[in-house]
This record gives structure tokens, sequence and C-alpha cells, in this order.
């Protein structure tokens, strides 16, 4: 418990913005696996993606190389958003203008939401140190 409490101790708020955007992450990944069951189904790449995605954010929490773990997570985010408008256009098209047989799932809206929703508040954590003993930008305390 003393190694934990004296690790997050040196923690900034960026940190907690990136533990935050990995939660969502895995709540928007668990969220499209469960209701991608449709006629749309599941599509591989987009499964990889969010396994890339949540690879990076956990591998950035644990070590920020080259202070790059808001600005790469963001972009990824980004990427993995418009995948998913990519893959599921055709999903929402005819959802929105009542061709569909079945109404636009809340799951997959969600899953959507929360991919936007990660995007910004990566651009938010940008702005804030994940380590407090960095003094400037690049260098640690010695």
């Amino acid at each position: 418990m003393g190694k934990m409490k004296a690790f997050l101790k040196t923690k900034g708020a960026g940190f907690y913005f990136g533990v935050l955007t990995t939660l969502i992450l895995l709540g928007s990944f668990i969220s499209y696996l469960s209701a991608a069951n449709d006629s749309y189904g599941y599509d591989g790449i987009l499964i990889g993606m969010y396994v890339v995605a949540l690879a990076l954010n956990a591998a950035f929490l644990v070590k920020d190389f080259l202070d790059a773990g808001a600005i790469v997570t963001g972009v990824t985010a980004g990427l993995l958003f418009g995948m998913f408008i990519r893959v599921r256009f055709t999903y929402f098209a005819t959802g929105i203008l009542g061709i569909s047989q079945e109404g636009i799932s809340g799951g997959i809206v969600l899953a959507l939401v929360s991919l936007l929703l990660i995007v910004f508040i990566n651009f938010i954590g940008a702005f804030f140190v994940r380590d407090r003993n960095q003094v400037e930008y690049g260098k640690k305390n010695v």
C-alpha cells in the first residue's frame, strides 16, 4: 500500500486524465462488443484498433515515453472514432432514414459518443503534467 501511495503522489492531473480516458475507452469497447451482434456484425479491424488503443493507453500510463502519451492516445482515439464512423455509416444512415429493419442500438451510440468524449478529454489532459517530478518540459529532477 505504501508503494502505491508513493507512486500516486508523484502523478499529476495529466495522469488522472489518462486513467479516465482508459476507463472510458474500455467501457466503449465493452459497449461495442455487447451491441454489435446485429445484422451488421463485428468488424475485425475496429476490434483490433480498440485493442491497440487500450494497449497504448496502458503503456503510456505506466511510462510516458517522450511526454507524448496524451497526444498519441488522442490521435489513436480520433482514428478509432473515424474508423467507427466508416464501419457503421450505413447502419446510422438506414436507421436515421427509417429504412432499417432494426432500430439504432443505444450501445453503438454510447460507444461512438464515448470515443468522441475521449478525444476531448485527451485534448484537455494534454495541457497537464503527468509526472509531478517534471521541472520543465522534457527535464526530470535529478
